[in-house]
């Protein structure tokens, strides 16, 4: 299903489209449950899925809250992304195919998502 979506984002014609459905895939895999806070765990879900580093990490980190914020005003403002806001975009897709990259090479490890999201967090806090 979230190879699906991203998929989407892949042929989308428009900036504000490829966000979303970007945003929308990550949603799907990287949430425990529509409690959690999107902001928080699935950034750093990420960074400690890909990031290499320190600093790689704290970017990745970041560059999700940036691709979040257009995210949401796009969503909750129809305000569309714009040509000089595609820094954020280029730094975003990527690491979004690389975390879903991350978890298709790992398919065979974890039984459920839930295991995938728990072993994350076990790296995360070791």
């Amino acid at each position: 299903m979230a190879l699906a979506i991203y998929s989407k984002s892949c042929i989308a014609q428009s900036l504000t489209d490829k966000l979303l459905y970007a945003v929308l895939t990550l949603e799907s895999v990287l949430l425990k449950d529509e409690s959690e806070s999107l902001q928080k765990h699935i950034g750093e879900r990420m960074a400690f899925m890909i990031g290499k580093s320190l600093e790689a990490r704290i970017e990745i980190v970041n560059n999700y809250k940036k691709a979040y914020a257009l995210r949401s005003r796009a969503a909750h403002h129809g305000r569309q992304v714009k040509k000089e806001e595609l820094d954020v975009l280029e730094q975003f897709i990527p690491n979004t195919w690389f975390t879903l990259n991350w978890i298709v090479e790992r398919l065979e490890q974890f039984n459920t998502k839930q295991e995938m999201i728990e072993h994350v967090d076990d790296i995360k806090f070791s």
